[in-house]
């Protein structure tokens, strides 16, 4: 089969053409739309062949034989158009972060009736690609993108068409099927086409990362567990607090100072690279994100921001940040959920990779994990115990609840130390520490944030 290269950059910015008003005949993957101006045509001829018959002209007979012929023909030839259609995807692979991803699918016809096939007229067809949105355990699939507006020429000699998605959320996506459409010749009656497609091997999905945002605040110099002064910038911290332990060598960022650059090194690898030092006083951390709490939408996905944003400035900051989950990754809905992480990923690409497949937990999924807490397979604390049992503090992403409005966009980003680790579900601010045993003291409220700009801030 010879395949014709396609750019998908115009076709997909096409818009969506207006659907068509009809009767609608379903029949299966088919879909019949018959348009108006179809009883229009059944509506003359019964009285032009009347009228035919009446004057005994047999050249007054071929106006409705004419009329039947088009409604035969505009019916039954997009039927055999659609049907003849086979085709079959690949997604190329790209960096998981990138919300508009890219989509191979190669489309052909055919060769239903033989030679006869190549006598069928072929004309333009309207298509859109669906992606569903995968969810806990692939049992339950939301439709959460906008279908893709095309136009595939002639298929005689195949077609191969890069498509570029629109914007898309954090998630796992996977193609769920091609919708094609035609009324080609006469535009008198629409035949569409549901075709189911198959992924081939496990690759072919769409992975987006939550967005990664610079924090560029001073909330680790606010840690209860940090000797440095709460109105210190981090920036600041680090050039004053450098041990004179040579860690190695590292890419220049925006952050470093000209005056670390390792010079003759840099001159060897072609590009910058500075001087990184141990860091002393500031405490290592971990990122928990509990996914029995009642989340909203926008509230989990800035959670999912926030976890991943903070792994990745823990990196940055020279320590491995551990991200944790409630329930924790033994239990076996969220290790289904899991299963598919690619394997060889270091710990920063693996937060981004699970925050990406994980979800708030379902009614049915909290009452399993409730009914198996209740049943001693597993222990309400057994989170809270590891947390205790941490020398990490541990930084908790809870939702928070706005007065405002009925539904929150606010989360709250709190710190849990080991003594205070069971009082992650109840914290709304900060409180005097209690003195003794007689309770866990509550955790401290480093800040709210509903948007990157309020994280990078943090």
């Amino acid at each position: 089969m010879k395949q014709q290269a396609a750019t998908a950059q115009t076709d997909t910015q096409a818009k969506t053409p207006p659907k068509p008003a009809g009767l609608k005949l379903p029949f299966g993957a088919y879909t019949l739309l018959l348009e108006p101006r179809v009883a229009v045509i059944l509506a003359m001829v019964p009285p032009l062949y009347i009228t035919a018959a009446f004057i005994g002209n047999d050249w007054c007979y071929i106006v409705p034989c004419l009329l039947i012929a088009t409604l035969i023909v505009g019916i039954v030839l997009p039927f055999i158009e659609v049907s003849s259609i086979a085709c079959d995807f690949h997604v190329p692979q790209r960096a998981g972060n990138l919300e508009q991803q890219e989509i191979v699918l190669r489309a052909w016809r055919l060769p239903l009736f033989g030679l006869l096939s190549e006598l069928v007229p072929s004309g333009y067809l309207s298509a859109e690609l669906i992606l569903m949105r995968r969810t806990w355990n692939d049992k339950k699939r939301e439709r959460s993108s906008l279908p893709l507006p095309l136009v595939l020429q002639s298929l005689s000699k195949g077609v191969e068409i890069h498509l570029g998605t629109p914007a898309l959320g954090r998630g796992v996506y996977q193609v769920d099927s091609l919708e094609v459409a035609t009324c080609f010749p006469f535009a008198i009656a629409w035949w569409s086409r549901r075709i189911d497609l198959k992924a081939k091997n496990d690759s072919d999905i769409i992975t987006v990362l939550p967005k990664l945002v610079p924090v560029l605040g001073n909330f680790h110099s606010r840690l209860t567990t940090t000797i440095t002064r709460a109105g210190n910038s981090i920036q600041n911290w680090k050039r004053q607090n450098k041990s004179s332990s040579l860690k190695g060598l590292r890419e220049f960022t925006e952050r470093d100072s000209l005056n670390q650059i390792h010079w003759a090194s840099s001159a060897k690898s072609g590009k910058l690279l500075v001087r990184e030092f141990e860091i002393e006083s500031l405490p290592d951390f971990d990122v928990m994100l509990d996914l029995s709490l009642d989340w909203n939408d926008e509230q989990f996905n800035t959670a999912c921001m926030a976890a991943y944003s903070m792994v990745h400035y823990g990196h940055q900051m020279g320590f491995s940040p551990q991200l944790r989950f409630s329930p924790s990754m033994d239990w076996e809905p969220l290790a289904a959920a899991l299963a598919d992480v690619p394997p060889g990923l270091s710990s920063e690409e693996l937060a981004a990779e699970m925050l990406a497949r994980v979800n708030p937990l379902t009614k049915s999924l909290l009452k399993c994990y409730e009914d198996d807490m209740q049943a001693k397979t597993r222990k309400a604390d057994d989170l809270l115990s590891e947390v205790a049992a941490s020398s990490h503090t541990t930084l908790s992403l809870v939702p928070a609840t706005d007065p405002r409005s009925k539904v929150s966009k606010i989360i709250s980003l709190v710190e849990l130390q080991p003594s205070n680790a069971r009082a992650q579900g109840k914290i709304e601010g900060k409180s005097n520490q209690k003195n003794g045993n007689d309770g866990p003291s509550i955790a401290q409220l480093l800040g709210q944030l509903s948007n990157d700009v309020e994280l990078s801030r943090l």
